[in-house]
């Protein structure tokens, strides 16, 4: 929405509100390759007309009884959704593969000394003066391949930390 927003708003950028319903639309028209389809035609089990459609004549749809069309609807929605759910797990074994190729697997050992990483923002403070580790923090022990408990000193409570802070 951002990337959308910032090319359609004028440069005081104060008028984003105004365009936000336009973004908005066209964001919802638009084929998304994670599920191959618009969230438009996912929601309503087809594409909405836009005002261009109307000016061109866009081809008159076939007439149904409306029990033909919720019949019709039905189908063509559960169609939609299992490709969409393909279309998904595929996309999430591509992402995992590209992943993969960029992790690194990191084990710590207890006694290992670790900075953990910590985004919090303070207001009035600016983010880029912020330190955005703390530490030294001592690790405890390793609860799964991705977890584990490290604590600040010995008096400290300990904390669960995910690896890759």
């Amino acid at each position: 929405m951002n990337s959308l927003l910032a090319k359609t708003v004028e440069a005081h950028q104060r008028d984003w509100p105004q365009r936000l319903p336009y973004v908005v639309a066209a964001y919802n028209a638009t084929v998304h390759e994670s599920t191959g389809f618009s969230p438009n035609f996912l929601t309503y089990g087809r594409e909405l007309a836009a005002p261009v459609d109307v000016v061109l004549d866009s081809p008159p749809t076939r007439q149904m009884s409306v029990n033909d069309y919720a019949d019709h609807l039905v189908s063509m929605l559960n169609q939609a959704y299992n490709e969409a759910r393909e279309h998904l797990g595929g996309t999430a074994e591509r992402t995992k593969r590209y992943y993969e190729l960029k992790s690194r697997p990191v084990v710590f050992g207890p006694g290992d000394l670790v900075w953990v990483f910590s985004p919090r923002r303070y207001t009035g403070r600016s983010p880029k003066w912020q330190r955005r580790y703390s530490g030294p923090f001592e690790v405890v022990r390793q609860i799964n391949a991705v977890n584990y408990v490290v604590r600040r000193g010995p008096w400290a409570a300990p904390q669960v930390i995910h690896v890759d802070n």
